[in-house]
């Protein structure tokens, strides 16, 4: 094209303009739209070199090898989502790194992107002018509003699903009938796109070539590096998209500088973040001498040892887990990733170190994603240490890593002198931080072994070219001094890339994209890394909590006791019909403190990675071997809550009016507090033990909104409550049921007036209560794995079958009782009465000895001598007691699954049927013990023993019925078992 002989034939802006330097290499992506000649007239008319290329015939690699100082995409037929070709590949490649402009499909393509959604607008418009009204910045400086623009597209962007990383720029007004205006323009709040759905190069569209030409003087990938660019010039106070009134052209154009082939990558990103840093030296509040002001007033969020922290790992190599928005490798990972909901989900996942990068401009992140970061794990037990991840050359960025909550900041060898590198390692060392120190080559690696590190990071990426060799850690090893962590970074993308690491004495693995694209993080970290997290007391579902509220008289905290409540509250409020006298409260406390409860769940927390906060919380409260005290207050002051506690010796105050949240740090015992479903505070970590979700202010009977309990427990899956409001003995299951999808979440019930009649508390209904809000269905069971086919009841081993290791057979006895004669069906390994060698090896992997079975069922059995129950016997005499066992390989001991149909010892002739998991913990001596209550106490024996038959029938793929059913004689058994 003889760009020379262009000529503007519209009313507007005939003349030509001078080459601009700020667009030297645009490239302009065709949508095969016949548009797409007359915005490349335009273009150039302004002062741009353009090279077009169809929309299916440049890949992105070949894109980005052009290194274009601007791309523009054009309009075109169809929906950007199947019609713009590498259109919507290419804006998320370049998003924050050059500026970006899109022209009716364009437009709709950067919606897209971003998350927004393109629909059909209702009215069809070929030609048509309208009258647009703009906000006056970026592309629309300088131009006057209501100019016509012409418009062509059945498509737009919704308002309802404009993505919050954008903004509405321009738009035609319409009539006043309620509704919106129709969106012509939008901007990203970041980076330095824009879109406008009307068409701007049309001869019809007034000052279109005044827009292009705004948008041809943006010479930078963000607003805020247009911001530092020009920040010396008249235009003072930048916002998105105002652009300087010198278009540009003063100051210093680090865009340019990114493009420049003498910089490595590293050298261009080092420049731009010295003056970066050096800019915001200047601004008031972040001034080095304010940040030291804050620093002193002991203001910094607590921290954790970052070596120690790194030691501690449920898997062989611990995890550095990295939030990576971006980076100048791979261009845009995830923009829309929220980094505190991503670090808690790395933090479940058992990841020991989260990684925050807070570089800007390449890798998308900031100070304020580590500040969120760190808060997001407020209060988690053995939380994850917090890293900094950025290019630090100053004391300034380590003292504000420090504020922001980071344990430890990194230090690169490679962009440091040693002089610098010894400075910088000492102080962050005096703020409590041990650095991460990183390095590439063995020449790297004895300056940082030099310096003492103790830990360093061996990046696998060279950040002169940015080249990736997995080897690079392996290779200086034997460089590394004893007791030193080494860590691997970069290019870590699978269960391969780690194999040789867990081999050679790396002792942890960083790993950020990989991560950010899984969609599952914690199925991808434990196939990353090998094995699986044991399941502790912050993971196992725990029996529902009940608490008695309003209780009136020790004999009524009594019989809850009895029938298993595990907390008794009483209400402290004076004035209020339950309010209890002193001496009564002191009667209620001594039976708290002095009555057992009738059984206790125990389970065996994890010491190696995070758990959620309210997991943790609601765990110990479980773990107590007697109800727990509950002292209700209600606009009190805090003097009087603390003086009440020493007095009465509470266990748990609950605050159930407009009390500080913050209280709760002040008081001595853990704090339960009411909120309202809207309330802001309702999942604060650190605080309160648990919330209590409640319909009104307490004890009023009136039933609470299921809808409302699920939207609020969707929103934060790490949340546990309380329930309470309206609850009865005859709804309580009913409302559980409803909300059985999220019922792992809801650790107890709160009853008050449920319990009563005629105001007073009836003890029948108390018993009712609790029975009914501790039954378990037996699809309840589904927490624990149903395996039909490898649960064997413990009776049918004798007691000297062994398999022999030499004849692949038994040596004595066999797989079956010899009292009964028979054998039991065992699904998969005997077929047609013959037992494969597969089936046969399967046999003796899962058998189990007898002898320490034995040993192990006393230990059991003083287990079950805890529980008010008696086992009840038919009249043939046999107990109904069954034991199922199997052997779990992966931890190497056996799991035992008790199934007992009782008779309760309080009232003769009424039964209950119960559940025992034995699982194996952490500890082979410390099992976790799961119990499930099949049917409740005060069950009828049909109910009861339909539970019973139903679950061992589930467990075992065998009818209760047929259970004794002779398969073969010992003859037969010896004669299968040789074949």
């Amino acid at each position: 094209m003889q760009e020379q002989k262009l000529v503007d034939h519209s009313p507007h802006n005939p003349q030509p303009r001078t080459k601009l330097s700020t667009a030297s290499n645009l490239v302009l992506i065709d949508n095969y739209d016949s548009f797409t000649w007359n915005v490349y007239q335009y273009l150039v008319l302004e002062g741009a070199t353009v090279t077009v290329f169809r929309n299916d015939e440049i890949s992105l690699a070949e894109l980005i090898e052009i290194k274009p100082t601007q791309l523009v995409i054009s309009p075109g037929p169809g929906h950007p989502d199947t019609d713009a070709g590498i259109s919507c590949e290419a804006i998320r490649h370049f998003a924050g790194k050059i500026p970006i402009f899109g022209v009716c499909m364009g437009e709709q393509c950067i919606f897209s992107v971003f998350g927004g959604k393109v629909e059909v607008t209702g009215e069809i418009l070929h030609g048509k002018t309208s009258p647009l009204r703009h906000d006056s910045k970026g592309i629309y400086k300088g131009i006057p509003q209501e100019i016509p623009v012409t418009r062509y597209h059945s498509l737009a962007g919704t308002h309802r699903s404009l993505p919050d990383s954008l903004e509405v720029t321009s738009w035609i007004p319409t009539i006043n009938d309620g509704t919106q205006a129709i969106i012509m323009g939008v901007r990203h709040k970041t980076f330095v796109i824009e879109g406008v759905q009307f068409h701007p190069e049309s001869i019809l569209t007034e000052e279109g070539r005044i827009m292009l030409q705004n948008f041809l003087k943006m010479d930078g990938g963000t607003w805020a590096e247009i911001s530092l660019h020009h920040s010396n010039s008249q235009d003072k106070g930048f916002a998105n998209g105002v652009i300087p009134a010198d278009g540009g052209q003063k100051g210093e154009n680090f865009q340019a500088n990114k493009s420049n082939p003498k910089q490595s990558i590293l050298e261009q990103i080092f420049d731009h973040r010295r003056r970066s840093v050096s800019a915001q030296k200047l601004v008031l509040s972040q001034r080095p001498e304010d940040l030291q002001s804050s620093y002193d007033l002991g203001i910094s969020p607590p921290q954790i040892s970052f070596v120690d922290r790194l030691r501690q790992s449920p898997y062989n190599l611990s995890l550095m887990a990295e939030i990576k928005r971006a980076s100048p490798s791979k261009g845009i990972i995830s923009l829309e990733t929220s980094a505190p909901q991503q670090a808690r989900k790395y933090a479940r996942a058992g990841a020991s170190v989260i990684s925050v990068l807070t570089e800007p401009e390449w890798f998308k992140g900031s100070i304020d994603d580590l500040r969120s970061v760190r808060q997001s794990l407020e209060g988690m037990p053995n939380r994850p240490a917090v890293l900094r991840k950025e290019f630090i050359f100053d004391e300034y960025q380590i003292l504000e890593a420090r504020l922001a909550g980071a344990d430890t900041v990194l230090l690169i060898v490679k962009m440091l002198d040693e002089d610098t590198l010894r400075r910088l390692y000492q102080y962050s060392q005096k703020l409590g931080m041990e650095p991460l120190v990183e390095v590439n080559t063995l020449e790297e690696m004895d300056i940082a072994t030099g310096l003492g590190a103790h830990v360093v990071g061996v990046n696998n990426r060279n950040l002169t070219n940015f080249e990736v060799d997995l080897d690079t850690t392996s290779r200086l090893m034997h460089k590394v001094p004893k007791g030193t962590i080494v860590c691997a970074l970069s290019g870590i993308s699978g269960p391969k890339d780690v194999t040789a690491y867990s081999k050679n004495g790396v002792g942890a693995v960083l790993v950020g994209e990989a991560l950010m694209r899984a969609t599952n993080t914690a199925a991808f970290v434990q196939e990353l890394l090998g094995g699986s997290m044991t399941i502790g007391e912050s993971e196992a579902e725990g029996d529902l909590m009940v608490k008695i509220c309003g209780t009136r008289s020790p004999e009524a905290a009594k019989v809850a006791i009895e029938a298993g409540a595990d907390f008794i509250g009483i209400i402290l409020v004076e004035g209020r019909t339950r309010c209890v006298s002193r001496d009564t409260a002191l009667a209620i406390a001594q039976v708290c403190k002095t009555m057992r409860k009738p059984s206790v769940r125990k389970a065996f927390g994890k010491d190696n990675t995070a758990s959620e906060y309210f997991e943790h919380t609601s765990g110990n409260l479980r773990q107590q071997d007697r109800a727990l005290l509950v002292g209700v207050f209600q606009h009190q002051t805090l003097s009087y809550i603390l003086e009440q506690q020493r007095t009465l010796d509470l266990d748990i105050v609950q605050l159930h009016g407009s009390e500080p949240i913050e209280w709760a740090s002040l008081i001595p015992v853990p704090v339960i507090r009411r909120f309202g479903f809207q309330d802001p505070s309702l999942g604060r970590r650190g605080y309160h033990a648990l919330p209590l979700l409640d319909s009104a202010l307490g004890g009023t009977g009136q039933t609470l909104d299921v809808a409302n309990v699920r939207k609020v427990l969707q929103a934060d899956e790490g949340l546990r409550v309380v329930l309470a409001g309206g609850l009865t003995p005859s709804n309580v299951k009913v409302i559980l049921e409803q909300i059985s999808d999220h019922r792992h979440m809801i650790v107890a019930v709160d009853v008050s007036s449920g319990v009563e009649e005629g105001g007073l508390q009836s003890m029948d209904k108390i018993r009712a209560f609790v029975a009914a809000a501790k039954v378990r269905a037996a699809k309840w069971v589904g927490s624990i794995p149903i395996v039909t086919y490898d649960w064997l009841e413990s009776e049918n081993y004798t007691p000297s079958a062994v398999f022999s290791a030499e004849t692949d057979q038994l040596t004595s006895g066999y797989l079956g009782s010899l009292i009964a004669g028979h054998l039991m069906p065992v699904h998969d390994y005997i077929v047609d009465r013959v037992i494969t060698t597969a089936a046969k090896d399967k046999m003796r992997r899962r058998f189990i000895k007898i002898e320490s079975f034995e040993k192990e069922w006393q230990d059991i059995n003083k287990q079950l001598q805890t529980d008010r129950y008696q086992i009840h016997r038919d009249t043939t005499g046999f107990a109904f007691n069954i034991i199922l066992i199997r052997l779990n390989l992966s931890k190497n001991t056996n799991e035992r699954y008790i199934l007992k149909l009782c008779e309760t010892i309080d009232v003769p002739k009424y039964y209950a049927c119960i559940s025992i998991h034995h699982k194996p913990g952490r500890n082979p001596d410390s099992p976790i013990i799961e119990k499930d209550i099949l049917a409740p106490k005060l069950s009828d024996f049909e109910t009861a023993f339909a539970a019973f038959e139903t679950t061992f029938c589930l467990k075992t793929g065998i009818p209760w019925s047929c259970r004794d059913e002779p398969r073969m004689d010992r003859e037969d058994a010896f004669a299968t078992l040789a074949i």
